[in-house]
């Protein structure tokens, strides 16, 4: 029975690395969302990206520079 839920902005990897010494079942989710795993399983319950296409759309949009951070 999962009692613990975290919701960061991190990525799966960092959440993890945080977390995984917890002696409880719990759910992360990492970059806002966008992964979601169940331990102790290190099992994926979600995956979500945007897609490359619509990031090069968003950057157009802007005038100046910008940095996005993706995996």
């Amino acid at each position: 029975n999962i009692q613990l839920l975290f919701v960061t902005g991190r990525t799966l990897a960092w959440s993890y690395e945080l977390l995984k010494s917890l002696d409880v079942p719990y759910i992360v989710a990492s970059l806002n969302g966008a992964e979601t795993l169940l331990s102790p399983e290190r099992r994926i319950l979600y995956q979500e990206y945007i897609p490359g296409a619509l990031v090069k759309k968003i950057i157009a949009l802007f005038d100046e520079p910008m940095v996005i951070y993706s995996q």
